[in-house]
């Protein structure tokens, strides 16, 4: 799961390289909008590039949010990762659940955008490794950002319904999913749901892991039962 790290600080004026403000208490809600349009422009001018015009905010998932820390520290300096993720379903309808067996919890297929790819590249790639699969990307469930305190990190998820194409073959994990024991299971999208709700979190990114999942599923559900805005 490899990904690109960008540098930015927070509570600094916004200049047009892409460097961002990020003022939680105030102005995040501009900051949010200028961090997607900033990286949907730069996708789309991308030669072969590939662009979803709605991307929903579902969430912003801080320490402070989660009951265990406080909020980023204004004024230093956090890494920036973007990461593309995937509601994959096969042909039975069932989705693919990611459990990091050594830590107990469950979580969805994705990781990190290279330098030079496009989201669906990342995440066509992503889902070769994790799960095994070839898989058609469709519509962008929504985006959810974490501020990670802990790990100075503002990481921005991009989460898009998938398909998987032919025949489902061996993933091949880095090292640091062979670390964590990672198990793939697929069930329904109500047992994926009570699953992640139940899940023992053991380590300090689990909760971040789980509420960002969470947003996904949910929304995704609001969008199959036609409730999504």
């Amino acid at each position: 799961m490899s990904g690109r790290l960008e540098r930015i600080e927070l509570s600094r004026p916004a200049p047009q390289t892409g460097v961002l403000p990020l003022n939680y208490s105030r102005h995040v809600l501009r900051t949010v909008r200028i961090v997607i349009t900033v990286f949907q422009e730069k996708v789309e001018s991308s030669p072969g590039a590939w662009y979803t015009p709605h991307m929903k905010l579902l969430a912003e998932i801080s320490d402070a949010t989660l009951g265990i820390g406080t909020s980023e520290i204004m004024g230093e300096t956090y890494e920036l990762r973007k990461s593309a993720r995937a509601i994959l379903i096969d042909t039975k309808g069932n989705i693919a659940i990611q459990h990091v067996v050594n830590h107990h919890f469950h979580k969805l297929p994705g990781g990190g955008v290279e330098n030079g790819e496009t989201l669906k590249d990342a995440l066509i790639r992503e889902l070769r490794e994790e799960v095994g699969c070839n898989a058609e990307i469709g519509a962008c469930v929504g985006v959810v950002i974490e501020y990670r305190a802990q790990f100075k990190m503002v990481a921005i998820s991009y989460c898009f319904i998938a398909k998987v194409i032919g025949d489902i073959g061996e993933p091949t994990p880095d090292a640091a999913e062979l670390a964590g024991g990672i198990d793939h299971v697929w069930m329904s999208l109500e047992d994926a749901l009570s699953q992640l709700k139940n899940d023992t979190l053991d380590k300090y990114q689990a909760p971040f892991i789980l509420a960002r999942e969470r947003a996904f599923l949910e929304e995704y559900q609001r969008i199959v039962n036609g409730k999504s805005d």
